[in-house]
């Protein structure tokens, strides 16, 4: 198992739900693509501004379960957490998986989130 790769999604996740932008971009290729449920970010500049959507009257969270680290790639099953800003009341929950891919340097090349987890962990060969 890669424990770098681990890590670095691991520290996607803190950024992310903690909307840390710099420490996000850290972490990020320049060229990163990130496939979220609803369309491709690519870059800097898009990971930039997804960071920052619907973050208005909402709290987006992902929260982790478990890793799996195949193939220089890292598969994360999860739970998407909406809850209202106002009242932290949850708003949404469902179960979801991403898989990322690296680069040499060990940036995050490609991140995608997939709103089933069974289509997740079939395209990382695990599972029947």
């Amino acid at each position: 198992m890669s424990e770098a790769h681990l890590e670095t999604a691991r520290r996607f996740f803190d950024a992310y739900n903690m909307a840390r932008p710099a420490e996000f971009l850290e972490i990020l290729e320049e060229d990163v693509e990130l496939h979220t449920l609803r369309e491709v970010e690519k870059g800097h500049d898009g990971a930039r501004e997804w960071l920052k959507k619907g973050r208005g009257k909402i709290v987006p969270r992902i929260l982790t379960d478990r890793f799996f680290d195949r193939d220089e790639r890292v598969l994360v099953l999860a739970r998407l957490q909406l809850r209202s800003k106002a009242s932290n009341e949850i708003l949404q929950e469902a179960d979801v998986a991403s898989i990322f891919e690296f680069s040499e340097e060990g940036g995050i090349a490609r991140w995608q989130m997939f709103g089933d987890p069974g289509d997740a962990l079939k395209e990382m060969g695990i599972g029947g």
